[in-house]
């Protein structure tokens, strides 16, 4: 079974608001690649590493540590 006949046998038992939810994303995919827009990166890790900072003297793992636990213990 091709990945549409998956897709359409699928879309056959959602609800409406379902449906809906489902033809707005297509159009706003269809009306994004019209207007030229972007695709994602493919390796969004490489295209932001090295971009973002940690606060003055703190490693990595002091800052998951902070924010993984909101008192920072």
């Amino acid at each position: 079974m091709s990945a549409q006949e998956i897709l359409m046998e699928e879309i056959k038992h959602q609800p409406e608001p379902v449906l809906r939810e489902v033809l707005h994303f297509l159009k706003t995919l269809e009306r994004a690649q019209k207007a030229g827009v972007n695709a994602p990166a493919k390796n969004v890790f490489a295209k932001w590493r090295g971009r973002g900072h940690l606060p003055a003297g703190k490693n990595t793992d002091d800052y998951l540590r902070l924010t993984r636990n909101a008192n920072g213990s």
